[in-house]
């Protein structure tokens, strides 16, 4: 019986970005960006990084379908994810 193949030690962001073209990739960390500003709790003064990225994400003239079909991906579908994943209350504190 033949061994089985070692796991592959990359994360895998890492090899996904790989595969992306350039402006893929850039479009990929401004949402990535995003996420992260959205997240934020340290301070008061990541207030406005918040405020900004929430606006990013859901209204209209955010530049999240921009950035979505640059990165080819689904804007609906990024912030249905956005939706389940992020902790709301830091932006209300």
């Amino acid at each position: 019986m033949r061994p089985l193949a070692a796991p592959i030690r990359q994360a895998p962001l890492e090899v996904i970005a790989r595969e992306l073209r350039p402006e893929q990739r850039l479009a990929a960390a401004v949402i990535a960006q995003a996420v992260e500003d959205l997240q934020l709790r340290v301070a008061s003064t990541h207030k406005v990084q918040q405020l900004y990225a929430s606006a990013f994400f859901f209204s209209p003239t955010g530049g999240l379908t921009f950035w979505a079909g640059i990165a080819g991906l689904d804007p609906d579908v990024v912030r249905g994810y956005v939706r389940r994943r992020v902790d709301y209350t830091c932006l209300y504190k």
